[in-house]
């Protein structure tokens, strides 16, 4: 019975990436939602359970832009170094994936490609889901429209795993979060049940999300004088 989380990692990573096709869905979840510290672990998990590089896996079975996008996120370069979310970085980081999006909607040719797609590599592989949130909430409150919605406008059909991934990133799918949950709990027992946990994780979530808010609001009015 394995217990160990990296463990149980590599092996839904297998799972996802292992028979005829791929399991997107899991493969984004498992790679957009963890640590770099986790990730490191899963790929040394990987390496020693199936004998194989996980990052080589995943190119194999990818391609285009999206792969680029979980690779970059599986180089474990995620800006974890302060700790904390950082609320003027996340406003010009907001800034950068807008101007991205604007610049391409001018080129007909870029039109064929998600617009900004190399914003949202740059920006979007290397943040903490903590600066991730900020960077939504600064978007929504500079430009009145949802990071969410900005993403979806440029990625079509074609670009529906990318689009998947850099969604993730912004916010996670909670459902999802519950299965890999009951498949984790299935192994020490009974496990609780997928709806209750679903409400655990939503909960917790819509409170790191109101606290993101809060703090994109709290620094467009915290005054620059000292308080006495």
């Amino acid at each position: 019975m394995v217990r160990d989380k990296s463990k149980v990692d590599a092996l839904n990573f297998r799972k996802a990436l292992k028979g005829f096709g791929t399991d997107d869905s899991l493969l984004v979840e498992l790679t957009c939602t963890r640590t770099n510290k986790e990730l490191w672990e899963v790929k040394k998990a990987y390496k020693m359970i199936f004998g194989r590089d996980l990052v080589s896996d995943v190119k194999s079975d990818t391609s285009g832009v999206y792969r680029k996008f979980l690779v970059r996120v599986l180089r474990c370069r995620r800006d974890e170094s302060s700790g904390e979310a950082d609320m003027g970085k996340a406003e010009e980081q907001a800034d950068e994936l807008h101007k991205a999006a604007q610049k391409a909607r001018q080129s007909l040719k870029k039109r064929l490609l998600p617009g900004g797609k190399d914003a949202y590599l740059d920006v979007l592989t290397k943040v903490t889901p903590e600066q991730a949130a900020l960077i939504s909430a600064a978007y929504e409150d500079k430009y009145g429209c949802t990071l969410e919605k900005l993403i979806e406008d440029n990625m079509g059909w074609l670009y529906r795993d990318l689009r998947k991934a850099c969604l993730t990133i912004i916010k996670p799918n909670l459902s999802a979060f519950a299965d890999l949950l009951y498949r984790a709990f299935k192994g020490w027992g009974a496990p609780p049940p997928r709806p209750f946990l679903s409400y655990l994780i939503a909960t917790a979530f819509s409170s790191w999300q109101s606290d993101a808010s809060r703090r994109c609001l709290q620094a467009r009015t915290t005054p620059p004088w000292p308080a006495s």
